[in-house]
């Protein structure tokens, strides 16, 4: 065995040092398979190019930048002046598209988009706001539902988690029974299982073990507290052994990190590793530029690829290899030597969505060339995609404001909550687009402009949470919070789930 497989399988140990007890052949009888995929977007995509655009004429008036317009200021030649393509969701609601998006457009309706959607009240950053959608806190210290989502299989790994949440955030407290890998690091450790040494679980030196585990468990302390999950896993490693050998795939290192994770994905979901998986699609730096951006070419081709504003690249961009996640996910059976076997999309649940939006100008700018300023982190705003089992496809969900000026290029209809949020009385000084107040009983954006606010007034990512959590069948009390109640569930987006049998 090589030293990086060695290297491998010391991190399934130091995971398996936390397993539950669980044997997989009962787990599988017990639980049908309902699988969740969960992509974050690294580095604050600007929905602005995707489902949530703006109006030209915001950017006419100099308010919003725009690298796909030319306007009246700008002074960088583009390839397309394009045109915002209105779309419209089967409840009604309307939202604002562009060209970058239409590789995802060939799986519509099978998705639905969710607009406003507001991210971390308290802070601005990569990690705190990407944290913040996992824990429902934007500090550490708190359980994330993944695991909640993953241990509903009685798999013996809760979730995994390929690459690195931005700024070297921790996903939750709760991932002892989770594991963390680069994309294709977990290329051959099923291989290396079987033809490594087996686990004895009646010798006498592994029953000896196991008794002194159970007699330092007695206590409450800490010490007592692991000799517990030491015990669970030694009981449970057998089992994860025994489903890791059965991933025999392997992640291409050559392709794009989120489509290289993937195939290893859908193989521990067929194995019986895992119910639970998620992509970190990095693409932080380019997208993160604040200041006079001299790079908006590039920003441009890694969204769109080659769709990208006078693109001159070839690779493909974020929604075109999201597009080729969805062409998997519905062509890729889980079992693949039956042709009646559903695709992994009948049977996994899809969130996909980045840390937060992204301002309509950069603090750099001050009055210069609108189409060539940076942009900051908006966390008052975000577009959110749901697809898959449990999700009814097709719907537009929320909405943001800041969508028209006045001749004067003074934003219309800015609710005294957005000014408030901002810090800032000036329409001038607005920088950010913030969700609109949401109904929830009629499942709609609000016309009203509150002059206060109040988070229960809007649509949080914990109720998008709270709706994969409802999906999975989470019990309502451990579900994740607004203004000291359970944030409501998404309801118009639910429909009935498809499992396989275990």
């Amino acid at each position: 065995m090589t030293r990086r497989g060695l290297l491998q399988l010391g991190a399934f140990s130091t995971v398996a040092a936390s397993l539950p007890f669980s044997k997989l052949a009962i787990a599988q009888a017990a639980a049908p398979r309902h699988f969740f995929l969960h992509i974050l977007m690294s580095g604050g995509v600007d929905g602005s190019y995707l489902f949530d655009a703006r109006s030209l004429r915001m950017t006419d008036k100099g308010r919003h930048a725009n690298y796909l317009h030319k306007n009246s200021v700008r002074s960088i030649p583009v390839g397309v002046d394009a045109a915002r393509i209105e779309m419209e969701g089967s409840n009604g609601t309307k939202a604002l598209r562009t060209s970058l998006v239409n590789p995802l457009m060939a799986h519509w309706p099978d998705f639905s988009v969710v607009n406003g959607v507001l991210m971390s009240k308290d802070a601005d950053g990569h990690g705190q706001n990407a944290r913040y959608a996992t824990t429902n806190q934007s500090n550490e210290g708190f359980d994330s539902f993944l695991p909640m989502v993953g241990e509903q299989s009685g798999f013996p790994i809760e979730s995994v988690l390929f690459g690195f949440f931005p700024d070297g955030a921790t996903p939750g407290a709760n991932f002892s029974k989770s594991i963390q890998f680069r994309g294709t690091e977990a290329n051959g450790i099923g291989r290396a299982l079987a033809n490594g040494p087996k686990i004895e679980e009646n010798s006498a030196l592994i029953r000896h073990i196991q008794e002194r585990q159970l007699a330092n468990a007695q206590g409450s302390g800490m010490f007592s507290q692991g000799s517990k999950k030491l015990h669970a896993a030694l009981r449970s490693a057998p089992s994860l052994s025994t489903a890791l050998q059965r991933a025999t795939g392997t992640a291409d290192p050559s392709t794009v990190d989120v489509l290289a994770s993937l195939a290893i994905v859908f193989d521990y979901f067929r194995s019986g590793v895992t119910s639970a998986a998620t992509l970190v699609y990095n693409r932080d730096p380019i997208l993160d530029v604040h200041g006079a951006d001299s790079a908006t070419g590039p920003q441009m081709e890694l969204i769109g690829g080659s769709l990208g504003s006078g693109s001159s690249t070839t690779a493909p961009g974020v929604t075109q290899n999201l597009a080729t996640v969805f062409e998997l996910l519905k062509t890729t059976r889980v079992n693949p030597n039956d042709p009646q076997s559903p695709s992994f999309f009948d049977v996994t649940t899809v969130c996909i969505h980045t840390e937060f939006a992204r301002t309509m100008v950069s603090a750099a700018f001050f009055g210069g060339d609108v189409g060539n300023t940076g942009t900051d982190h908006n966390p008052l705003s975000n577009t959110v995609i749901l697809a898959g089992n449990g999700i009814r496809g097709g719907l537009i969900l929320g909405e943001s404001d800041c969508t028209d000026v006045d001749d004067a290029g003074n934003i219309l209809n800015v609710s005294g909550a957005h000014f408030a949020r901002e810090g800032t009385t000036n329409n001038m000084a607005l920088r950010k687009v913030m969700g609109k107040p949401f109904d929830f009983a009629t499942m709609k954006a609000r016309s009203d402009l509150p002059a206060t606010f109040q988070a229960t007034d809007y649509l949080n990512f914990s109720s998008v949470a709270n709706t994969v959590m409802d999906i999975f069948a989470i019990d309502r009390q451990l579900q994740f919070r607004v203004g000291g109640n359970q944030a409501p569930i998404l309801t118009s987006l639910r429909k009935p789930i498809q499992t396989i049998p275990g």
